[in-house]
């Protein structure tokens, strides 16, 4: 099978047998007897031809014809015909028989008649006597058998080479002809039975009237015409041909403008043509191609047919309304006008000075200026613009231009053909979704108002093919799901195609907490209002106007008798999501609405309590509209089910297209698995490398991220001095497909970085980004001890072991972590506090740099540990942990520790509630888990199957959300796990944009380091809660089970007591180590020219200040300081935020205000570079020579080197300068 039959998947060839019942009933329709194997290339024989063709879900034979209209000023000036042969020229085979019997098989007539035909056809095959002796007639002018030949069903359906174009049969040989039809003469049936219409407004080349020409000299010679049997009068002016306007009524330029849009109708024409005026048919069928996307006419005027009634069409009256106005025909008038009665005049920015009629601004997409396209092509609309014949650019093989225009669909035919030639242009819009013949596997995710699917199915399967315009019948090969991640696979049989969809499936909220990059990962987006049997609690809407709807904003307010009114999460998107939608659509890709969210019906809730829109409401089509409107953008792959479709013949509005990605895979480093590849690499080995597997052309974009925080969230920028964009720039050379490449790196990554990385490689062509991510892991170069304090709840006579649900000194734990010592390289070195033992120590202020000794603080674990035994109660306790926290240190927060009463008789928050809910990522202390409202109120459930009372919903299992190296190391964890019981928290989850901020206060934008990622959530047992959290769909704000945020992590583990080493534990060591790995590692300097003494204090050894003779200091004397500073969070060469030389007067070991800073570097000490100062140059700059002299000399010169990073950790150095006589030698 040739290329064009692996990617074709409009012209689907198959062997027709009487076992396939499905096409008994066509079959006979059309009269087929004889039924062979067809392919997509050439043949040798007319026998081999097949008798019957489907192409665009239509079956096409000899009786049953695709048909090309081509549609000119006059008749004589047909071109395409003459690729055809027989009837279909615009000079008919059956009327030059006629001729020829007329005159008797006169040889001159014949002769002449056969070199006008090869004047007609010659600029299509490279000179007259190779078509004279091959294709129409013969050198004495006999004419070919005209069904043995048809190259423009050859060029066109097959793909062989055009030299064989003579002298080989097509699959479209006997199947395809063309109807020439004089514009005026133009019906509502000729556009209706048209396939495919060529819209010819002028003779490109005169040498093409030839053929027309002489017959008509013939005709008036032996008095032939439409009166002695010919099928029309052939007449010849000194005029003809020369006319250059193409006058089709206005109501078929509506009509075929509808057709084109709504029924994939094929449509090309010449814009040199256009006509000057502009109540001209064809100048209006222009205006609605060019000066406005199809998709926004169809939604600001074609959205509704007004009539829809065929006789009222034929008699000329169509009409049409939308969301901006409304169009209107009679045979003479085609009005197109605004709802305010405002008449649009036909211009070439007429749609765009519609809505600016005064500011003179040029046009925005999806408005355009029609007059700047000289080819273009979108959907199943092509218009070229010069003088050489449509034809002949096809035989030349000429490509087009590639304007620079949002709605181009020129990458997307680079993509099926990898060229765009005016052959592959032809192709393209004659089967206007042949591009989906790319898909084998399609990413689905699906998204409900809660946690029940619609989609998740087989018959889910088949209905997302059908909105890629894949109908018929399907067999299933294979399928599988998983309730508790959504997560379905389905393998489709379809026209003897394999697809696999991979659909998961999510509740709104469980989509506010998914970190993947839907942009560059994602085929087809669904979103929908899906509420079987009810169970979705409607009635609890904020107000009584938005009882019923399923997707709320704001959720219900609820009165409780202990804790006020507690206002429950709803289930909107949040902003953060509704941008990584709006990005999604504003991509141009594959968006399925259902009517309610399509139309913003009455099932979503349209505001806020402020009353502004909601964010389901701003992605319904009018508010999508709006934004990309304002942005000068187009839409053009959303749609949702059309108003005829039904669970068993689903349709949609219009078909969706396949993402146009760069394709690719990644070849290495070779992924980390802990079962099959846990041997962490060497730093300098890693290599990134990709294959192609479609062509990525030169100029194509690629971009790599190494997400350095284990947050799986990827900042454009570098943050608390990491950075995570490792390569980014333009492809230099087009990579082919199957051939590697291996990114350029602009940076080292960091030497002493160990551990797990996830990583993203995007490559962007054309707009589209095709993403995908992998990982690796880095070994240690030694062996660290981490220094872990565990802060437990206990009264005095209660014990470590009597009282924490997780024993980091027991041996389950402690035999788990040391199984993967050798991944890690890390061993544990655990002390253990109380908490008013460690309340006692902070109220001490000597005590305040206590928490610097440690790597990690774990504030756990009990049950009710936020209330129970002995809980935080003093400020300066949860001071300093907020201080620990904010200088870039890790925190592991465990079940229960922000409490939502203080014990079980004061219902006010606790102070660490108080104090810390927002800082480490949930919304703030009062805002209620949905469960817990429920709990407290007894009154409210976002569920009518789920009881109103009861606890805050326990289970023994949880299902990952997202992916990285909680998940994935050093143990890889299922997406599905056991763990002791445990149950929902209390406080929602803060799922927006959390904003980070530099050192100056200022707001770093590209940076997400602050932002929640939720790595598990709480999900059904089987048990009696079951119903609720399956209900609840992970439901990322109300039952996280581990999240993270920067520096910090949070396990609901704890409610139970974790004695065993399976994958709860397993699990519990990788939260760990996240903690660990993500904490800041101090600046570490060292002052090369001094011996150390203690930690960071160094004696430096001077010599005698030498003297001039006059006693003044001499001038060849220096005071050196040399020092290096290091960083392992950052590369060799990155700058830190602060550095200073300063003198140490206080002798308190940091910089006091007024102490005399010698050197100030800002941010340009670079990380392992080597300093080497003279403190005396220093210090004459500074101006306190004499004093640091004094100091020299008296053996109490002490300087300090203070440095920060960026993420507050500060490193210091003290050296004290001890004087030394030394002998001057020669």
């Amino acid at each position: 099978m040739s290329r064009l039959g692996k990617k074709l998947k409009n012209i689907k060839l198959k062997k027709y047998c009487a076992a396939l019942m499905a096409l008994v009933t066509v079959v006979s329709a059309i009269g087929v007897g004889r039924m062979i194997q067809a392919r997509a290339d050439s043949y040798d024989s007319r026998d081999e031809i097949p008798t019957v063709v489907e192409f665009n879900d239509k079956y096409y034979t000899k009786d049953n014809p695709y048909v090309v209209l081509e549609v000119v000023p006059e008749i004589c000036m047909g071109q395409f015909g003459y690729w055809v042969g027989g009837d279909s020229m615009p000079v008919k085979e059956s009327d030059v028989r006629k001729l020829y019997a007329a005159c008797g098989e006169n040889a001159d007539v014949k002769r002449q008649m056969g070199e006008a035909f090869s004047f007609s056809a010659a600029q299509l095959y490279g000179g007259q006597n190779y078509v004279n002796g091959h294709f129409i007639c013969d050198e004495y002018g006999n004419l070919r058998d005209f069904e043995d030949r048809n190259v423009l069903a050859h060029m066109i359906f097959s793909d062989n080479d055009d030299t064989d174009m003579m002298t080989k049969f097509s699959d479209m040989t006997d199947k395809l002809v063309v109807k020439t039809v004089k514009a005026s003469d133009l019906t509502y049936d000729d556009v209706k039975n048209a396939n495919f219409v060529y819209l010819n407004p002028k003779t490109h080349d005169s040498s093409n009237l030839r053929a027309y020409q002489k017959m008509a000299e013939f005709c008036k010679q032996y008095n032939l015409g439409r009166a002695t049997g010919l099928s029309q009068d052939y007449i010849w002016t000194s005029t003809s041909g020369t006319s250059t306007t193409l006058n089709i009524s206005n109501d078929l330029a509506l009509y075929l403008y509808m057709r084109n849009v709504n029924d994939n109708l094929a449509v090309v024409t010449d814009w040199s043509g256009i006509p000057v005026d502009r109540t001209n048919g064809f100048y209006q069928f222009l205006m609605l191609e060019l000066a406005i996307s199809q998709e926004q006419f169809m939604e600001e005027y074609g959205a509704e047919d007004l009539i829809n009634d065929e006789n009222e069409n034929r008699a000329g009256v169509f009409q049409y309304e939308g969301s901006g106005g409304t169009i209107e025909t009679t045979k003479t008038s085609m009005t197109v006008k605004r709802h305010d009665g405002t008449v649009v005049e036909w211009g070439t920015e007429m749609f765009w000075r519609a809505l600016h009629p005064t500011d003179g601004s040029a046009p925005q997409a999806p408005y355009f200026n029609a007059t700047t396209t000289p080819e273009y092509v979108h959907n199943n609309f092509f218009t070229y613009h010069g003088t050489n014949v449509m034809d002949q650019s096809l035989k030349n093989k000429e490509s087009i231009a590639n304007p620079d225009w949002p709605t181009c669909d020129i990458n997307k035919i680079d993509d099926l053909f990898g060229k765009h030639g005016y052959r592959e242009v032809l192709r393209y819009i004659m089967g206007k979704y042949s591009l989906n013949d790319l898909m084998s596997t399609i990413e689905v995710i699906e998204i409900q108002p809660w946690g029940r699917n619609e989609f998740n199915n087989e018959a889910g399967a088949d209905k997302i093919l059908r909105t890629f315009g894949i109908n018929g019948d399907y067999t299933v090969k294979s399928k599988s799901f998983d309730e508790g991640t959504g997560k379905g696979t389905y393998v489709i049989n379809k026209k003897s195609k394999d697809f696999t969809i991979n659909i998961r499936s999510m509740s709104v909220n469980a989509f506010n907490g998914l970190s993947d990059d839907i942009v560059s990962s994602v085929d087809l987006i669904i979103i929908g209002t899906y509420n079987p049997s009810d169970y979705v609690n409607t009635n609890y809407g904020r107000n009584a106007e938005n009882n019923g709807t399923v997707i709320t904003e704001d959720g219900a307010i609820v009165s409780t008798s202990k804790f006020g009114n507690k206002q429950t999460s709803g289930n909107d998107f949040t902003d953060k999501a509704y941008e990584k939608l709006y990005e999604y659509v504003k991509a141009g890709l594959p968006l399925l609405e259902m009517s309610d969210v399509y139309n913003a019906g009455s099932t979503i809730d349209r505001t806020k309590r402020d009353g502004s829109d909601s964010n389901i409401y701003k992605m319904s089509r009018v508010k999508l509209n709006e934004r990309l409107n304002a942005e000068g953008k187009a839409s053009s792959n959303i749609t949702s089910e059309a108003s005829d479709s039904t669970a068993s013949d689903f349709k949609v509005k219009k078909m969706l297209t396949y993402p146009s990605r760069p394709r690719f895979t990644i070849v290495s480093p070779a992924a980390y698995d802990y079962d099959t590849n846990r041997a962490p690499q060497d730093v300098n080995s890693i290599r990134f490398t990709i294959r192609a597997d479609s062509k990525i052309p030169a100029g194509s974009h690629i971009k790599l991220y190494i997400d350095s925080n284990a947050d799986a969230l990827y900042n454009e920028v570098s943050v608390r001095g990491k950075r995570e964009v490792f390569a980014d720039y333009d492809i230099p050379d087009t990579i082919n497909s199957g051939s590697e490449y291996t990114i350029t790196l602009n940076g080292a990554i960091p030497e002493k970085w160990f551990g797990y990385f996830k990583f993203k490689i995007e490559v962007t062509r054309a707009g589209f980004t095709e993403a995908q991510e992998s990982s690796f892991a880095l070994k240690a170069q030694e062996t660290r001890t981490v220094k872990v304090l565990q802060i437990y709840n206990a009264t005095a006579a209660e014990t470590y072991e009597g009282t924490t649900t997780m024993n980091l000194k027991g041996s389950a734990f402690s035999d788990s972590f040391r199984a993967a010592s050798s991944v890690t390289g890390m061993r544990l070195d655990v002390t253990t506090m109380k908490v008013y033992e460690f309340e006692d120590l902070m109220a001490d202020d000597k005590n305040k740099d206590y928490l610097s000794q440690y790597s990690i603080v774990v504030v756990g674990f009990r049950d009710s540990y936020g209330k129970a035994g002995t809980p935080f109660r003093t400020q300066p306790a949860i001071d300093a942990l907020n201080a620990y926290i904010d200088a870039g240190n890790s925190v592991l927060f465990t079940h229960d520790t922000m409490a939502y009463q203080a014990s079980n008789s004061d219902y006010n928050e606790p102070i660490m509630t108080t104090n810390l809910t927002q800082p480490i990522g949930m919304k703030g202390p009062g805002i209620f888990t949905n469960s817990l409202i429920s709990k407290v109120s007894g009154q409210y459930t976002a569920f009518n199957d789920v009881s109103k009372s009861g606890s805050t919903k326990d289970t023994t299992r949880v299902n990952k959300l997202n992916w990285g190296q909680v998940t994935e190391y050093p143990y890889k964890i299922d997406d599905s796990i056991q763990v002791e019981t445990t149950h929902g928290q209390f406080y929602q989850l803060n799922l927006e944009h959390i904003p980070t901020y530099d050192l100056d206060g200022n707001e770093v934008a590209g940076a997400y380091n602050n932002d929640v990622t939720v790595w598990y959530t709480l999900g059904a047992d089987g048990g009696s809660n079951a119903r609720y959290f399956n209900n609840c769909g992970q439901d990322a704000v109300n039952n996280y089970y581990i999240y993270s945020k920067g520096n910090v992590t949070y396990t609901s583990a704890g409610h139970s007591k974790i004695e065993s080493d399976g994958p709860e534990m397993q699990l519990f060591v990788n939260t760990l180590v996240r903690s660990i790995i993500v904490a800041t590692t101090p600046p570490e300097v060292k002052i090369l020219n001094g011996i150390a003494v203690e930690d960071n204090k160094y004696d430096i050894i001077g010599r005698s200040v030498k003297t001039a003779e006059d006693g003044t200091v001499s001038p060849d004397n220096t005071i050196p300081l040399k020092f290096k500073v290091t960083d392992e969070d950052i590369a060799a060469g990155d700058t830190f935020a602060k550095a200073k030389i300063y003198i140490d007067a206080n002798d308190n070991g940091t910089y006091d205000a007024g102490e005399t800073i010698l050197k100030d570097y800002g941010r340009t000490l670079q990380n392992e570079m080597e300093y080497d100062e003279d403190l005396l140059v220093l210090a004459t700059a500074a101006g306190v020579q004499t004093e640091v002299l004094n100091l020299y000399t008296s053996n109490r010169l002490k300087i300090g080197i203070e440095v920060m990073d960026s993420s507050k950790a500060v490193g210091q150095a003290f050296g004290l300068y001890i004087r030394r006589n030394y002998f001057e030698l020669d």
